[in-house]
């Protein structure tokens, strides 16, 4: 088996591990009570899938590795148990988004192992904070849609930073190991923490699209800014046209969760995702 199937088996196996993190998390967030055991259950999904991926990237580099997590999103449409089937039109922007990043990797060029200080790990690391804790500045927003994707974003964005680093911890050496591992660390904690606040108000679908749009868009800006890595076949031009197709996916997860909601809202007795609709006073009952 050689590197390239090894890194692609692993992915798969994360993405089903952060799939079922996923819908563990849209639970807890959901429930008004501290269950202990759910949140051990999802936080040791997300690690499970957080370990599966650093051992893809042993295997492959950071911007081919990291758009497979879109496979993620594909994975958890129908692993969600909801009163009505994922839609056509959700299976169809989850396709493209998928088809977007299969053309992001196609444009990759692989680097050799990164060599980066560690004035320029603190600038990355900085950089991303600072995105993040704007994402999270807007998420104060009062509308719901504004504040799953600020959340959603955010977490991607953290996820990615933290999977863009973790090749540098393999290729650094003495004092600077720990202080890698303790951003990777920090950012793997904030993208959970912010992943899982970005389903409550907003279903599964939206948010969790964003997430992984949002996170392998990091991880490549910091691979081709920073670890060496280029594109290729006109690069800039191609990699546009892929955002938009990723865009029209997320429009379409988009219409199809608010349709689930507001069916949810009228169909007397039905719970889709946590939104509950409350059954109408009817003559005889």
């Amino acid at each position: 088996m050689n590197d390239t199937v090894l890194a692609l088996a692993l992915c798969v196996a994360s993405s089903v591990c952060y799939a079922l993190g996923a819908i563990a998390q849209r639970r807890i967030a959901l429930t008004p009570t501290m269950d202990a055991f759910r949140w051990l259950w999802a936080l040791g999904l997300n690690l499970a899938g957080g370990a599966l991926h650093v051992a893809a990237l042993r295997f492959g580099p950071v911007t081919i590795v990291q758009p497979l997590g879109a496979l993620t999103l594909v994975f958890a449409l129908p692993m969600r148990r909801e009163a009505y089937a994922t839609s056509r039109s959700e299976w169809a922007g989850a396709a493209l988004i998928v088809v977007a990043l299969a053309g992001l990797v196609s444009l990759m060029l692989p680097a050799g192992p990164p060599a980066l200080s560690a004035y320029q790990v603190l600038v990355v690391g900085g950089a991303s904070a600072g995105v993040t804790a704007a994402l999270v500045a807007v998420s104060a927003a009062p509308s719901p849609m504004i504040r799953a994707l600020s959340l959603a974003a955010g977490a991607g964005i953290a996820f990615g930073t933290a999977s863009a680093l973790v090749p540098v911890v393999l290729a650094v050496t003495g004092w600077t190991v720990l202080m890698v591992g303790g951003l990777v660390g920090c950012f793997a904690l904030a993208g959970v923490a912010l992943s899982q606040s970005s389903y409550r108000d907003f279903g599964l679908g939206l948010p969790l699209a964003a997430q992984t749009i949002a996170n392998p868009v990091a991880a490549i800006v910091i691979g081709l800014t920073v670890l060496g890595e280029g594109v290729r076949f006109g690069g800039l031009a191609l990699t546009l046209v892929a955002a938009a197709v990723m865009a029209c996916g997320v429009v379409m997860l988009a219409r199809g969760e608010e349709a689930r909601r507001a069916v949810s809202a009228h169909v007397p007795g039905s719970r889709i995702e946590g939104y509950e609709a409350q059954p109408a006073s009817s003559p005889g009952r």
